[in-house]
This record gives structure tokens, sequence and C-alpha cells, in this order.
């Protein structure tokens, strides 16, 4: 309890709810109103008897407390003579009370009779004198930091909202003061502004640059852009030279040498002539190169197995996940894959062929999960047992399942330890295996 002062709105509502819960002895309570009545209260007695189930000793904490923070926590309260003291209390704190109450204000605007305090909350952010707002902005809760800004960010100057939205720690708070800072610059009719923005780390920041700036006439930042490491962002430039009638794959095509971002860029735009320059990066000595190659090729529709199915055993785990994306729906023979799929082989490598036999067919899914679940030591043992139980519950009553001539009865018996007598039955009657 010594320690709840500094800590958070969270651990001040658990703590709530943890002294409500006590019964404590009628004696106690008695004392506590007592210490209540004649001046002798310690902050702990306060705190105590703010959270206590008496209603009474409620207020009457109420009535002595000079922390803000006790009536935030009964604005809300059951009993409607503690709520309304509670709020008269909070009203007459804010607005220079704003910082130590905005958690509170977000803690509490989802629970009965919390809404009043994020309303008071959120109207004294707008009458606040600037260096209770910019404490109210340092507040070390995140939740409640995006909160401040949300309601007040419109208000900051331009530049500031720049600096935010490109520098601060919480990546809500930047895409806040970014789409504050997109909509100032359109009100000044000054779209050259968001400039900075265009080397923001947000990427959905650097798209909303772009797509500012193509309005207004200026292309060489979505040419510029047509290169960068999200799709999101390239995506934008695309369709802004699209819009001024140029081609985005002739831009990709005359990269030289190609970058993965080029790479990538070209899959997207390209068409299925140009896999063939994209091929023969696919032994590329970087692995992100290799990667925006398989997606690439994948994308321009080049991306047959016997071209990709080497790249699941790429030492690259980045590599080798990409492949699984570009072969799920026409995955390599099911020998090459169970020999990928053999201990000994890099993990990456073992989960890439395991997605790839789990989406071939029904029957090969049992088949490999009932092979991993033989053996307990196998690190892919327990996604086997969980994906056999998933199965069992969504899957097998829509499944059309061809047994072949797997040794199921010796599987079964390997898998058994781990799935149990009733799983294996019900398997058994899938499999149309005599009982």
């Amino acid at each position: 309890m010594e320690a709840l002062p500094g800590l958070g709105a969270s651990a001040w509502l658990e703590f709530d709810t943890d002294v409500r819960a006590i019964r404590f002895p009628a004696a106690w309570s008695a004392a506590l109103r007592r210490r209540l009545a004649d001046g002798t209260a310690t902050p702990q007695d306060v705190l105590l008897a703010a959270c206590h189930r008496d209603g009474h000793l409620r207020e009457a904490a109420l009535q002595i407390s000079t922390d803000p923070r006790i009536a935030a926590l009964r604005s809300g309260d059951w009993v409607p003579q503690v709520r309304d003291l509670a709020r008269e209390r909070c009203a007459a704190a804010l607005p220079d009370a704003l910082p130590a109450l905005v958690g509170f204000a977000r803690a509490m605007r989802d629970r009965a009779h919390g809404g009043w305090l994020a309303e008071a909350v959120t109207a004294a952010l707008t009458t606040a004198a600037p260096q209770v707002l910019a404490a109210a902005r340092a507040v070390e809760d995140q939740k409640a930091r995006r909160m401040v800004f949300a309601t007040t960010a419109a208000a900051l100057p331009l530049p500031e909202l720049l600096h935010l939205a490109r520098t601060d720690r919480d990546r809500e708070v930047r895409l806040i003061c970014g789409a504050a800072a997109l909509r100032a610059a359109r009100a000044a009719d000054d779209p050259g502004a968001v400039h900075p923005l265009l080397t923001a780390r947000t990427s959905a920041l650097r798209a909303d640059a772009v797509h500012t700036l193509a309005l207004a006439g200026d292309l060489r930042p979505a040419a510029a852009a047509l290169t960068d490491r999200t799709a999101v962002v390239r995506a934008t430039a695309q369709a802004a030279l699209r819009r001024a009638g140029e081609a985005p794959a002739a831009h990709y095509r005359r990269v030289d040498p190609p970058t993965p971002e080029s790479v990538a860029g070209l899959g997207e735009t390209g068409s299925r002539a140009d896999a063939d320059a994209v091929t023969p990066l696919l032994a590329a000595p970087l692995p992100r190169m290799r990667a925006a190659a398989v997606d690439a090729v994948h994308a321009l529709g080049a991306g047959t197995p016997d071209l990709l199915a080497t790249l699941l055993t790429d030492p690259s785990p980045r590599v080798s996940r990409r492949a699984v994306r570009a072969l799920r729906a026409t995955p390599p023979p099911e020998p090459f894959l169970r020999g990928a799929l053999a201990p000994g082989n890099p993990p990456h490598q073992r989960t890439a062929a395991y997605a790839l036999l789990r989406a071939a067919s029904p029957a090969c899914r049992l088949h490999t999960d009932l092979l991993l679940l033989a053996d307990p030591a196998d690190p892919l043992h327990g996604a086997a047992e969980r994906d056999v139980a998933e199965w069992l519950r969504s899957g097998s009553a829509t499944a059309y399942l061809r047994p072949g001539d797997a040794p199921w009865a010796d599987l079964l018996a390997g898998a058994a330890p781990t799935l149990g007598q009733e799983r294996v039955r019900v398997l058994r009657f899938h499999l149309g295996l005599r009982h």
C-alpha cells in the first residue's frame, strides 16, 4: 500500500477492488471512522477508508482527502452521495490536476458511472494552461498519453506536430500527430510543409506525405518512394505515378543494380515477362534479395514448385517463410517435403516443410502429425498435437479423407500415449479402420 501513490491508475483500481472484498472487523472499522472524524487519520487510513465497502467511510475519506486521485477513484462510485461528492472534488481540481487524472479517466471510461470523469478530463484538456498540458502529455501511462494527444494535437503548432510525428517513442502518438500535421498543412494550403514526414519511421505517415504531395503536383517524392522498404508506401507511390500517366514498372526496370525494394516493386507492378529478370536473383548472396525475389516470382505468376522448392531449405528463415507462402497452393511433391522434415534438419526448414505437408490434404496432414507424435522429444511434437486437436474440433466433420496405404494402425499406436485412447478411437473412425 505504501507504494500505491507512485503507481498508475490501473494499480489504484485493482487496490480498490481488493480492499472492497475485505470484510474488516466491526471494531477496526469503527476505530477508523473515529480517526477520520478527529483528524488523526494517516494517509494510509484515508486510502483504506476511500476503498472500504462501507459507503459512509468512503464519503468521510473524501471529505478530508486532498488527493485528486482518491476523488477520481470514487467519481464512479455506486453510491450516488459518494459519487456526487467525488465529482465535485474532481471538478474543483481540474484542469490543474490533469496529469494525475488522465490515467483514471482512461481506465474508468468504460465502467459503470465511469464516463463522467473521461468527459470532464476531455473538457479540461481544451482549457488547461500550456504547462499543465505539457505535463499531461508526458505521463507514463501510454494509453492515457494517447488520449491526451488525441484531444489536444490539433492545438499544437505545425512544426511541433511534425517533430512528434517523426520522433515520438509511441507509434500511436506519431500517427495522431502526423494526421494532425497533414490536416494543418491542408488547412494552411501548404502541402509542401509535410516534406519532413517523407522520412518518418512510421510507414503510414510516409505514405500520407507521398499522397499529399502528389495531389499537389509534386511527383518527385512518389518516384523516390517507389523503392520504399514497406509495401504500403510503394503502393501509394505507384498509384500516384499511375494517376499521372506513368508506368511504375518502367521505373523498377531501370534500377541497376536491383535492390530488394526494386525487385519487390517489380513483382507488384510488372508482367509475366519480367520474371526472367528476377529469377536469377533467387540465388543472390543477400537473404533479403532472395526473399524479395521469391515474392516477386510468385506475384508474376512464375513461382512453380520446380523453381521454388529448393528455397524451402534456404539457410535463411526469412527466405524459407516466403517460399512457404508462395508454394502453399501448389506444394512440391510429398517425398521432397518429407525429406525436408527429417530430424536433424534446421528448425526453420522443418517448420516450412511441416506447414506445406499440413496444407497438402487431410490425409497428408494427419499422416505428418502422427509421425511427429511418435517422438515426444521432437520439437514439432507439441505443434502436431495441437493440430490434431484442431482438426478433430473443426476440420474432421467436413474433410474427405482418402487414407491410401499408409500404415495408419502403426501410426496411431505410436501417437496413442500423447493423444489418448478416445482421440485415437475417433481418428480410427474417420480413417475407416476397424476397431
